[in-house]
C-alpha cells in the first residue's frame, strides 16, 4: 500500500462549469443570494464536483477500471478553501479522504477490476429548469422518474479545462457523465432544492448489448439529517430510471 498527500482547492469557476455541464442549477450551489439564506451562508460546492476533483489526484491504473465507487460527505465543502487529500492505494481499491484541517469532510473508494471502458460520454440538452421543493413525504415508496439525461455538450467540455478527465486511473467521460447524473438527479429532481447530498455507491456494469454506452449504474442516495434510504437509479445509454425505495 502506497500513501501520500496533495492539496485540492475548488474554484468558483469550477462550480459554474460543473452547474452548466451537468445540469445540476440547484440555488445552492450557484445562488448566491440564496445560499446566503441557508444555515451555509455562501454557496457550496456540488458533492460530485468534490468526488470529480478528488478523481484527479487518483493514481494511473492501466488496463483498470471503475467497477464501484462509494462517496461519503461528511461536511460541506466551500469555494476557495484548501483541502489536503489523503490518498491511500491498494492493488485493489484507491481510498481518499479529504481534509478541512483534522475534520474528514469527503472519503472516496474507488474498487476497481480488470479491463477498461470506451463509451462515450451523454449529452442531451434542453435539461434547464428550477429544482422543486420536494420534502421526504412527496417521496414515498414506488414514486418513480425516467427520462433521458446526458450533460450539456459545450459544458462537458468546459468543464473538462477546469477538471481534467482521467481515463488512465479507470475513470473515462462515461464515468464522469454518471457522476453529474447523479448530482442532477438529486439536485434537481428528488429531491431538489431542499437536497443535502450525503452518500452514495454507485456500481459500474459491462453489458455488451447495450450500446453507445456499455455500462449500467445503480446508486443509493442517503438524505441527511435523518439518513434516509432514498432509491436507486439505473441509466443506459441516455436514459435513466429512479425509483424510492424502502
Amino acid at each position: 500500500m502506497t500513501d501520500s498527500d496533495s492539496h485540492i482547492e475548488i474554484s468558483l469557476a469550477a462550480v459554474d462549469a460543473f452547474a452548466r455541464a451537468s445540469h445540476d442549477r440547484n440555488p445552492l450551489h450557484v445562488s448566491d443570494a440564496y445560499a446566503r439564506s441557508t444555515p451555509f451562508g455562501r454557496r457550496v460546492v456540488h458533492g460530485m464536483l468534490a468526488t470529480l476533483v478528488c478523481l484527479g489526484k487518483a493514481p494511473a491504473r492501466p488496463g483498470e477500471r471503475v467497477a464501484r465507487l462509494k462517496v461519503e460527505f461528511t461536511a460541506p465543502l466551500f469555494v476557495g478553501v484548501p483541502y489536503r487529500a489523503e490518498m491511500a492505494v491498494t492493488a485493489e481499491r484507491t481510498t481518499v479522504r479529504l481534509h478541512d484541517g483534522k475534520r474528514v469532510t469527503l472519503k472516496l473508494v474507488l474498487e476497481m477490476a480488470h479491463g477498461a471502458r470506451t463509451a462515450a460520454p451523454l449529452h442531451v440538452e434542453g435539461l434547464a429548469g428550477e429544482a422543486p421543493r420536494r420534502s421526504l413525504r412527496d417521496l414515498p415508496v414506488g414514486f418513480a422518474l425516467d427520462g433521458r439525461y446526458g450533460t450539456s455538450c459545450g459544458g462537458f467540455d468546459v468543464l473538462a479545462e477546469h477538471v481534467p478527465l482521467r481515463p488512465d486511473a479507470g475513470v473515462g467521460p462515461f464515468e464522469r457523465t454518471v457522476l453529474m447524473a447523479v448530482s442532477w438527479l438529486v439536485g434537481m429532481q428528488a429531491p431538489g432544492e431542499r437536497a443535502l447530498f450525503s452518500r452514495a455507491v454507485i456500481d459500474f456494469f459491462i453489458c455488451p448489448r447495450i450500446q453507445p454506452c456499455v455500462s449500467i449504474l445503480s446508486t443509493i442516495v442517503i438524505r441527511r439529517p435523518t439518513p434516509i434510504v432514498l432509491g436507486a437509479l439505473s441509466i443506459a445509454d441516455s436514459f435513466f430510471f429512479f425509483s424510492c425505495g424502502p
